[in-house]
């Protein structure tokens, strides 16, 4: 089932489950970005990132220009996870049919600092 804005998805508690580990799996696009925009349109954040580092690709789409690589990700409900601009994230959760990163309220969204890149390092390797 195609994941898609609703008032009952957003009403759902705001809160991460889980960890970087136990998502991964079930992660159709695993990426650490800078969030480039934000604008939001009717309940939902739409977001362009600039990649920093690929984990898992999925489907998702990735444009590149130069060395520049960006995508499109969708925050279903504006506020959950928040997001703001300039700042870094991993991102995990589900690609949608056009090719665009869709999040959800449960899916593992976090920020971090490009320090704390080694702990992402696991990822690389894991089997699912």
């Amino acid at each position: 089932t195609a994941l898609k804005y609703s008032v009952a998805l957003c009403q759902q508690k705001c809160k991460r489950r889980g960890t970087l580990e136990s998502n991964y799996c079930s992660s159709n696009f695993v990426i650490t970005g800078t969030v480039i925009t934000a604008v939001m349109r009717g309940g939902s954040m739409y977001a362009t990132v600039s990649i920093i580092n690929v984990y898992k690709e999925g489907s998702l789409v990735i444009q590149q220009a130069g060395k520049t690589m960006s995508t499109k990700i969708v925050i279903l409900c504006k506020k959950c996870p928040f997001i703001r601009r300039g700042l870094n994230y991993i991102f995990m959760g589900q690609v949608d049919e056009e090719g665009r990163g869709k999040i959800a309220p449960h899916h593992f969204v976090m920020a971090f600092k490009t320090k704390n890149q080694k702990g992402l390092s696991v990822l690389k390797n894991k089997q699912c």
